[in-house]
């Protein structure tokens, strides 16, 4: 992939760029204007830096700090030529002031949750969950399906594109892009890496240092910029989150707490003398207090919730 902060866009290919954003902003394009569009796209590496800094600009809602806002804000009260001139002046400004405002907008993602899972539906009919504490931002466009993923995990099951049957789908990472297969997968970023999990068909994924991989139905793997892991097989229940339980098989006590406590308000701390009991069983992560009554019923230990925003797990 080519560093984009290296590209300098010129006006004209900026105001290009930004006349195609508007038109595509007031209805579809047609069978021949997607070709030309296409064949403006693939014009040059400059053309298609252009489009991603416009798409860029409309996931942000506005232009990055320290560039011309008012060039967003005041669009609807412009006409088009004074609109097209004000877009290309946010289009060819410094990438790395752009680069810097893009890398985590994830306060101000499209797509976001708290302590909870989300089932969203898009344009094109696919679904998305987004698990507890993500941020999602849509970037949907002519000749592409883009999801950027700034923060937590999510799974998707595409669906056939009404809109066209050329654009891809795909998930962007700070460490690479996933384009689907035709397929029901989920992507995680945490820290310095993505993970990526395939449920049905295939993915394909490449990271930012160029590194490729498709994995198949069944497998999953953890890469970041420069290094991608070996695939391995995906446990089983590793999505039951996306349907609201969590399926613990044999692990410890203190294990549980922390992964329930990703999905409620407040802390929950257990006991030393029974961090360390294996649980097994399906726990609610969408009703934490019945998988905590569920644990008590089933466990030998008691629930202390005497104080607010903190729950002490006991010996019994």
């Amino acid at each position: 992939m080519m560093n984009s902060e290296t590209i300098v866009v010129a006006h004209d290919v900026a105001e290009e760029a930004a006349a195609w954003l508007l038109r595509m902003q007031e209805s579809p394009l047609n069978e021949a204007d997607q070709a030309q569009f296409k064949s403006w796209y693939n014009t040059s590496a400059m053309h298609s830096e252009a489009w991603r800094r416009a798409e860029k600009m409309l996931v942000l809602r506005q232009a990055p700090k320290g560039l011309p806002n008012e060039a967003i804000k005041r669009l609807h009260s412009l006409n088009r030529r004074q609109a097209i001139k004000s877009l290309a002046a946010v289009i060819i400004t410094a990438p790395l002031a752009w680069h810097s405002a893009i890398k985590w907008p994830a306060w101000s993602a499209e797509l976001r949750t708290g302590k909870q899972r989300k089932v969203c539906t898009l344009d094109d009919n696919s679904t998305v969950v987004l698990n507890a504490d993500s941020a999602v931002d849509i970037a949907f466009s002519a000749i592409e399906r883009r999801l950027l993923l700034h923060a937590g995990e999510i799974l998707i099951t595409t669906h056939s594109d009404s809109y066209s049957k050329n654009r891809p789908f795909l998930v962007e990472t700070g460490q690479g892009l996933v384009q689907a297969l035709g397929t029901r997968f989920s992507v995680k970023t945490q820290d310095d890496t993505s993970s990526v999990a395939v449920y049905e068909k295939a993915v394909s994924i490449e990271s930012l240092s160029s590194q490729r991989i498709e994995l198949s139905a069944g497998q999953q793997i953890k890469f970041s910029t420069h290094k991608m892991e070996r695939p391995n097989i995906i446990s089983q229940g590793a999505d039951a989150w996306s349907k609201g339980f969590f399926a613990a098989d044999q692990i410890e006590l203190q294990a549980l707490a922390r992964h329930l406590a990703q999905y409620r308000h407040g802390f929950i701390r257990v006991h030393p003398d029974i961090a360390t009991l294996p649980i097994s069983g399906t726990f609610s992560i969408d009703d934490t207090d019945s998988a905590l009554s569920l644990l008590e019923k089933t466990r030998p230990v008691s629930i202390d919730r005497r104080l607010p925003f903190l729950v002490m797990i006991n010996p019994r």
